[in-house]
């Protein structure tokens, strides 16, 4: 076996997977607090008679006290915004553009939320995946984030290729 550290320094050399000694449960109250808002999340939308992108978008821009900020993630939401959601004043309104428009929404919104009492970040389910890591940033902040789950990708159904034939075999991962 070949040992390649020529003289860096390394304090161990592994030519094997290492078995790694960890806690059991370092982060149980954040898993517990994740479960219980899972649970009323489910229950809030199971209440919701007519559940849509276009409902949660007139509903959180018409519902958001004043004084308070406004995160909304590229692709469906901001369109979903600009389109079912009536002009008001009052709220702080930010969004981004990265690559795609996807990436570093999370941090993005903590970010924001630092500097406002209250922030609600509306992302749909792919941008909240491309940062979901951002959530291991311990903040104290007044942060809500609504997640938009529409299978990834629900923006082609707005947008001039949606008649193409097959879009959605292009769009989706090639299951393995």
């Amino acid at each position: 076996m070949q040992e390649i550290d020529t003289e860096r320094s390394a304090d161990q050399k592994f030519f094997s997977l290492p078995t790694l000694k960890t806690a059991t449960t370092p982060y149980q109250a954040w898993l517990n607090d994740w479960r219980a808002y899972e649970a009323l999340a489910a229950k809030s939308l199971s209440e919701l008679p007519e559940w849509s992108e276009a409902s949660v978008a007139h509903i959180i821009a018409e519902e958001l006290p004043d004084d308070s900020a406004l995160f909304i993630s590229s692709s469906r939401p901001i369109r979903d915004i600009e389109s079912f959601a009536l002009p008001r004043t009052g709220v702080a309104t930010y969004a981004n553009r990265g690559l795609a428009g996807i990436d570093g929404n999370i941090s993005t919104a903590m970010g924001i939320a630092t500097h406002h009492q209250k922030t609600l970040a509306m992302i749909g389910d792919l941008g909240f995946l491309h940062d979901v890591s951002a959530l291991t940033n311990i903040e104290n902040v007044n942060l809500l984030i609504i997640v938009i789950d529409n299978n990834g990708g629900g923006i082609f159904s707005t947008l001039p290729q949606r008649g193409v034939a097959d879009l959605r075999k292009y769009l989706e991962p090639t299951p393995s």
